[in-house]
């Protein structure tokens, strides 16, 4: 799981497992080449299928084998294996999913086998240590031309969607308002649908794991299923009640919909919890230790804090970090262009007390903001917050609040 904020669900992180960790435990090794253009992947797929070797290559939402080539004029036909063996087609543009959501275009993917896969009980525990491994996880990122562009993962990820679902007034005359409408129809399109069908496949898998097993190795396969399971399930609810209307004249059973918004509230918290139930459950399977401890909202806490300065543009269309050191407060433009009406106040400097932290309201604003590093004492007391907005509607402006609550 990771959380770029709300209504920006259409985002997913790459990260997951590294395919060479994942096909050593099945005993193989692998050979992948990427992005090469249709001329040269072809060319490959000859060369291996002249070695008789049998190449994937991706295929819809997975991957096809391939058994046969062929020149065809300009381009290339290939034959795959499928249940209508009489099919050739014309090998083009492709795009595989590797582990961790990471896609890859003209994928030319062959396996070979090495030695003994693990055994059976050793495959489930070795994906379970790689699932508390992402759970630990506490940031994804993926490189850009200027740095690095990510959210919050694993638990952290959960906690982060459990804090912005949650300061969402969930009222019919909020999901009735232009922005509401807009962030909800866009949710309701699938994301959660697809996130669900995830869970159920982590639920069955597990399930199977138990039936391999016995006593308390059962029990604890058996809880991590139904964790996963129950995940699967509230997510598939919050699916079904999400209006899937973004604009315009609502369908009644989207208008309908809106009035009993409310009931959404509290199910993130239902998931997150299931989630936590599947993992704890993992823990003991392979005697790991204990997850970092769940998470309350910190804004819950602005009451005994104070604010140390609000930030706003007209116009945002760019990378930009905001830095307050002692009560001296910069913007540097990392990428894109500058903002215009720009303003600013700072209220308070930073406290030089490690017992204080720093925490983002997000009042306005259609892009990715996060304290990318809080002060304390070895980098002299300086408060680092990261604006993107690169990637925002053309008409974008923004608006937060930094605030300092205490850390517990």
């Amino acid at each position: 799981m990771g959380h770029m904020g709300f209504a920006k669900e259409g985002w997913e992180p790459q990260y997951g497992i590294e395919l060479s960790r994942l096909l050593n435990w099945a005993g193989v090794s692998y050979w992948l080449s990427t992005a090469n253009g249709e001329a040269e992947s072809s060319k490959t797929i000859a060369g291996w299928l002249g070695q008789g070797r049998i190449p994937l290559t991706g295929h819809d939402d997975g991957w096809v084998q391939l058994s046969g080539y062929r020149k065809a004029g300009r381009g290339a036909l290939v034959h795959s294996l499928r249940p209508d063996t009489t099919v050739w087609h014309e090998y083009s543009g492709s795009w595989g999913r590797l582990p961790g959501r990471v896609w890859v275009e003209m994928p030319v993917l062959v396996v070979n086998g090495t030695d003994e896969p693990l055994a059976y009980s050793a495959w489930i525990d070795s994906f379970a240590i790689a699932v508390l491994e992402l759970a630990r996880t506490q940031r994804t990122e993926q490189d850009e031309s200027w740095g690095k562009r990510g959210c919050p993962a694993g638990v952290a990820g959960w906690d982060a969607w459990v804090f912005d679902w949650e300061r969402q007034p969930w009222t019919t005359q909020w999901a009735r308002t232009d922005e509401g409408s807009d962030n909800l129809g866009r949710m309701g399109r699938g994301y959660y649908e697809g996130r669900s069908r995830d869970r159920n496949q982590g639920a069955e898998f597990f399930a199977r794991a138990a039936e391999h097993s016995e006593g308390d190795r059962q029990r604890l396969l058996t809880e991590a299923s139904k964790g996963y399971a129950t995940a699967s399930q509230v997510m598939l609810q919050i699916h079904e009640r999400l209006p899937k209307s973004r604009s315009g004249e609502l369908p009644v059973e989207d208008s309908l919909l809106q009035v009993g918004i409310a009931s959404l509230r509290p199910l993130a918290r239902l998931v997150r919890a299931a989630e936590r139930q599947a993992l704890a459950a993992l823990v003991q399977l392979v005697d790991a230790d204990p997850l970092p401890t769940m998470q309350e909202d910190p804004l819950l806490r602005r009451d005994r804090g104070r604010v140390l300065y609000r930030w706003q543009a007209d116009f945002s269309k760019g990378v930009y970090d905001l830095t307050l050191t002692n009560e001296q407060f910069t913007r540097t433009i990392v990428d894109g262009r500058d903002t215009e009406g720009e303003q600013f106040d700072v209220e308070h400097g930073v406290r030089h007390e490690p017992e204080w932290v720093a925490v983002l309201e997000i009042v306005d604003g259609g892009g990715l903001y996060h304290i990318a590093q809080q002060a304390n004492a070895d980098n002299d007391w300086t408060l680092v917050v990261r604006v993107d907005d690169e990637s925002t509607p053309y008409d974008n402006s923004t608006e937060i609040v930094i605030w300092e609550v205490p850390a517990e």
